[in-house]
């Protein structure tokens, strides 16, 4: 009897070490996730952390300079109807009143109409290689076509469809780590109408609409000058307020991105020939909506720095990385402010 109970005490003081001896190396036994090889797996943490390092400035290197290009691409047939203005497209097409403006405008109409569908498309189609470049051939084609245009309504349509396309590209990068990490919610929590739901209910994400509309709306200043950096902080900042789930983040970032683009609707009929050279209306707006953006910036603030202290009293808080004890609110994640 004696004997048996060590026999069983020595198997399972074994167990224990095999389990931790799992969790220092980073795999998981019995976890169900791919393993890695086994030469990756001895490696040493810093050994690792050098070949990961590697890797990033491969990336850096091959992948990063072909995706600025197209984004380059992108923004040049977005905007290269004032280049054509200024060369007298107008009166080669006989645009009257506000058809120019219209023309403007409605690249962003057929832009949103076609941003949520087109990121739906992609996720279903897991072929981004194929669909990115597939689309980029596309408003190339379209942005070309344009140079054939003889009247106002050909070329209302190519700047419809332009916009309907190039909606299908926004930068964006993740690392292939990050592709698993949704593995703890179940398919209903990853749906796109769950997602929906939870980014309608968080207030989080109307400040952040705000915020970004404001940035957006005053682009005519901020590219001028050019002062890009408030634009970029506040499109990292969406990740960082909603972290989870990641179906409530998608569709928070397809929402918000949506909804700030609608400012350049109406942008372009705040311009007329007739008030210039001072435009006092347009400036007027684009001072109102820096100041919306500053507000919205500092409620933001306001509440992510409260949420950090109940993450620091070991406070659960819906949609923080957080484990609900003092430790992981303060070594664990904690909201940018």
């Amino acid at each position: 009897m004696a004997s048996a109970s060590k026999l069983d005490l020595d198997h399972i003081e074994e167990g224990v070490k095999d389990s931790s001896a799992a969790s220092v190396s980073g795999i998981k036994p019995n976890s169900g996730l791919p393993q890695p090889p086994e030469w990756i797996a001895a490696l040493s943490p810093e050994e690792r952390t050098a070949m990961e390092n590697k890797l990033k400035r491969k990336i850096d290197l091959r992948l990063f300079p072909m995706v600025i290009l197209m984004y380059i691409m992108n923004y040049l047939d977005r905007n290269n109807i004032a280049a054509a203005r200024l060369a007298g497209m107008e009166e080669d097409l006989n645009l009257v009143g506000d058809q120019y403006q219209t023309c403007v405008s409605i690249l962003f109409v057929g832009y949103l109409l076609m941003q949520i569908p087109s990121n739906l498309f992609l996720n279903k189609l897991g072929k981004p290689a194929v669909y990115l470049p597939s689309a980029m051939i596309l408003w190339g084609c379209i942005s070309a076509a344009t140079a054939g245009t003889h009247n106002y309504i050909g070329l209302l349509m190519c700047r419809f469809f332009l916009g309907f396309v190039e909606a299908a590209y926004f930068p964006l990068w993740r690392l292939e780590e990050d592709v698993g990490m949704d593995d703890w919610v179940d398919s209903h929590q990853q749906s796109f109408m769950h997602g929906l739901k939870l980014a309608f209910m968080d207030i989080k994400v109307y400040i952040l609409m705000l915020l970004i509309f404001g940035i957006v709306a005053a682009g005519s200043v901020t590219n001028f000058f050019p002062i890009y950096t408030a634009f970029v902080v506040a499109l990292a900042w969406i990740s960082n307020t909603l972290p989870r789930p990641p179906a409530k983040r998608a569709t928070a970032l397809a929402l918000i991105n949506a909804v700030s683009n609608t400012s350049s609707i109406y942008a372009s009929y705040m311009y007329p020939s007739s008030a210039g050279p001072r435009y006092v209306l347009a400036m007027s707006v684009n001072s109102g909506m820096v100041f919306l953006a500053i507000c919205a910036a500092l409620i933001l603030r306001i509440m992510l720095v409260r949420l950090n202290k109940k993450l620091d009293r070991g406070e659960a808080v819906d949609g923080a990385v957080n484990e609900g004890t003092v430790a992981a609110g303060q070594k664990g994640f904690r909201y940018k402010v």
